[in-house]
């Protein structure tokens, strides 16, 4: 059965965790004082209501939808809910909202950014000019960032544990340190990376079966 109610998983509190650097941990936590997880898509223009109906025609089916006001910090945080349901069967989460002229998907499933075709395709029957997307996982030090068009990908630049796998015309100041190359990559594409990352949003909730 999924969550009994999408407002109950939203009223418990944000977990957060920090360890100082000073601290010393041991090889199999040390991840803690890495920065956090964090994983979503920007698609230039107000196309929220195409987004989530483009969730629903690839893999998700809506349960139940929501409101919820917060700065990125707390929306990235209660989009990490997964949770089996039956075999084959999960139920996630994840976030949309509009600010400045823009369309942000937050995906802490980390998969959309994967889908290449299909967002191109999306990119065709919006008139949206670019989608650009970056994932950071902190236990793995997994650094994905694309910049997907309507004719495909762009410019991508993918790192492993500090390491450079693959790469499409990449940008020369992603160094796969962390979620900073993100940041650095919008703003130098003009996003609104000030109201992205640091206003108070107001977004729609979405929890999905897959």
């Amino acid at each position: 059965m999924p969550f009994s109610s999408l407002q109950n998983l939203l009223r418990r509190p944000v977990a957060r965790l920090s360890v100082p650097p000073s601290v010393a941990l041991p090889d199999s936590v040390a991840f803690l004082q890495r920065q956090a997880s964090m994983s979503l898509v920007v698609f230039r223009g107000e196309i929220e209501a195409a987004v989530q109906e483009w969730l629903g025609s690839h893999g998700w089916r809506l349960i139940e939808s929501a409101p919820l006001r917060g700065g990125f910090e707390e929306l990235s945080e209660r989009s990490t809910h997964q949770r089996k349901t039956e075999e084959k069967t999960w139920e996630v989460v994840k976030t949309t909202f509009q600010v400045g002229g823009c369309t942000v998907l937050i995906d802490r499933e980390m998969v959309v950014l994967t889908k290449t075709t299909e967002l191109a395709e999306l990119c065709r029957a919006t008139g949206c000019d670019a989608v650009i997307g970056g994932l950071w996982e902190r236990v793995s030090r997994s650094l994905d960032i694309a910049e997907i068009g309507p004719a495909g990908t762009k410019h991508r630049s993918t790192w492993l544990a500090g390491a450079r796998q693959s790469e499409i015309d990449p940008w020369p100041h992603v160094t796969g340190s962390g979620p900073g190359d993100i940041i650095e990559v919008f703003r130098g594409s003009g996003l609104p990376v000030n109201a992205i990352f640091g206003g108070d949003l107001s977004s729609t909730v979405l929890l999905l079966s897959e």
